[in-house]
C-alpha cells in the first residue's frame, strides 16, 4: 500500500448496494490500478454479512496485517488480512513490494542521518529530513519500523544500535515534530543518556 491515491472507489460495490452510491461514507482514495485491476467489484462477506475487506477510514489495517519491511511483505494476522491480501494483490504486485524494499533503506537511512542532524545541532537539516519522511509515499514502512522499535531488544530486530537510538529519539519527539510543525527544541535523552539541544529559530 502507499499514499498515491488517484480514484474515488465505491467500497461496496454500486452493483450490491445501489442505495449507497451516493452515501458519503461508502467512497474512499484508491490508486487507480487497486481500484480498475483488482478490487473493481469484489466485496468479500463473512457468515453475518459483515465485509472482510480492511476499510481505512474504520480498521487500523495493521491490527490485520504485520508488514516485514526488509522483505517488503505483508504477513494475515486475521481473516481480514487475508482477504485484502489477496483481493488487492498487495504481495503479488512487484512495484508494491520493491517500492517497501526501498522505502525501508531510504527510512532507515533518513532516520539515522535526522539523529546525526539533532546531536549535531542541525535544526535545517534535521526539520528537512523530517518532512521526507513525512512525504513518504509508502507511509506503512515508517510505521512498521516504528513498530518494530518498541519492542525488546530493538536494535537487533533492526540490525543496528545508531538506527534504534535514533528511533527512541524520533518516537520520544512525537515523530521529530511538535504540532504546530516547528522542530522541538530539546531532544529527550536516548541510549546514551545524554540530552541533546537543538537551537531553535528564534535562535537563528
Amino acid at each position: 500500500m502507499n499514499s498515491t491515491g488517484t480514484d474515488i472507489d465505491h467500497f461496496e460495490p454500486k452493483s450490491r448496494r445501489p442505495l449507497r452510491t451516493f452515501c458519503w461514507h461508502n467512497h474512499l482514495l484508491a490508486c487507480s490500478r487497486c481500484n480498475s485491476n483488482y478490487k473493481r467489484t469484489e466485496y468479500p462477506c463473512d457468515d453475518f454479512g459483515q465485509c472482510l475487506l480492511i476499510d481505512p477510514s474504520v480498521d487500523d489495517p495493521f491490527d490485520h496485517l504485520t508488514l516485514l519491511p526488509a522483505s517488503g511483505e505483508y504477513k494475515a494476522k486475521t481473516r481480514k488480512g487475508r482477504e485484502t491480501l489477496r483481493v488487492f494483490g498487495l504481495n503479488d504486485r512487484f512495484e508494491l513490494v520493491s517500492g517497501r524494499q526501498d522505502a525501508y533503506v531510504k527510512c532507515c537511512d533518513v532516520l539515522i542521518g535526522w539523529h546525526r542532524c539533532v546531536v549535531g545541532g542541525d535544526s535545517g537539516g534535521a526539520e528537512r529530513r523530517v518532512h521526507t519522511l513525512h512525504r513518504e509515499p509508502f507511509a506503512d514502512v515508517l510505521r512498521a519500523i516504528e513498530d518494530m522499535a518498541r519492542l525488546p531488544h530493538a536494535a537487533l530486530l533492526l540490525g543496528s544500535d545508531e538506527l534504534a537510538t535514533a528511533l527512541e529519539a524520533w518516537l520520544t519527539t512525537s515523530r521529530g515534530t511538535v504540532p504546530e510543525g516547528r522542530l522541538l527544541t530539546t531532544v529527550p535523552p536516548s541510549r546514551s543518556g545524554t540530552s541533546v539541544v537543538l537551537p531553535s529559530r528564534a535562535d537563528s
